[in-house]
């Protein structure tokens, strides 16, 4: 309650109490008007108090209300903000699960193309060595051959004075005649 209130329940007990008292009872002589006001004056205090407390409530009631309703909405935020949190956690460990994934996938696969390769290189390489071992041997062989001839004359060779060369003269001084010429 307001002092208001209170200070006119204390004013119409002191008019009571002051009131003159009737001999041989407990009863006393009040001035009805009077009581009647002040009983009318506390009534309006007491609306007013009355509708004071009952806004002050509602004000209490709303408060209390929009406090629990912001209290949801940040228990939602936090919840939602959560689960996004969690989300991008699971998301991201899966990003990272699938990226080892695909390395190892592919460090596997460049192994073994490397693995093909390797053994490719050396079938060629190998096919080349064995094709130019022949090769040499037969350079090898062919020049023994050579040697061999260049050693020893045969009836058919011309003696080195003659060869099909030495028919060959300079056609003016120093000049030696264009293929097809020789004459």
């Amino acid at each position: 309650m307001n002092q208001q209130v209170r200070d006119q329940l204390t004013e119409l007990r002191a008019s009571i109490e002051d009131a003159r008292s009737m001999p041989m009872s407990g009863s006393c002589v009040i001035s009805r008007t009077e009581v009647l006001q002040r009983i009318g004056e506390l009534e309006a205090a007491f609306s007013r108090a009355l509708s004071e407390a009952e806004q002050i409530t509602a004000c209490r009631d709303q408060f209390v209300l929009t406090g629990q309703q912001e209290a949801r909405r940040l228990i939602e935020d936090a919840q939602s903000r959560h689960e996004d949190l969690i989300s991008e956690t699971a998301v991201f460990r899966e990003a990272s699960r699938r990226a080892e994934a695909t390395l190892a996938d592919a460090g596997a696969e460049a192994q073994a193309l490397r693995a093909e390769t390797d053994n490719y290189v050396e079938a060629r390489l190998g096919s080349l060595e064995s094709s130019l071992r022949s090769t040499l041997e037969s350079v090898e062989r062919g020049r023994e051959r050579l040697n061999d001839r260049m050693q020893t004359p045969t009836i058919h060779d011309e003696p080195p004075e003659q060869s099909r060369f030495s028919s060959l003269r300079p056609v003016n001084d120093g000049d030696w005649p264009i293929a097809g010429s020789v004459g």
